[in-house]
């Protein structure tokens, strides 16, 4: 392996299946920016749901990376939690 390359799996058809780009120094600073939002309720005496939804965005590093595909994250969460 090249030490200035990183290997990259695709699964996208159509895609090459293996690619070599340059390699990402991140440097020093943060990573991204977000905001988190968590929302738990006892439903009974034994369960509690948890929701929560966030997004991130990420710092110029990561997003002029060749293997980052958005400049963003976004994620939602659905939990039930029982207990005795």
């Amino acid at each position: 392996v090249h030490p200035a390359k990183s290997e990259v799996r695709f699964r996208e058809p159509g895609v090459a299946r293996v690619a070599w780009v340059d390699a990402t120094d991140l440097g020093g600073g943060f990573r991204s920016v977000g905001l988190q939002y968590v929302y738990r309720r006892n439903v009974t005496k034994h369960l509690q749901v948890i929701v929560g939804a966030g997004v991130e965005a990420y710092s110029s590093d990561i997003q002029d990376s060749p293997i980052s595909r958005n400049d963003y994250e976004a994620e939602a969460g659905l939990s039930l939690v029982w207990w005795l």
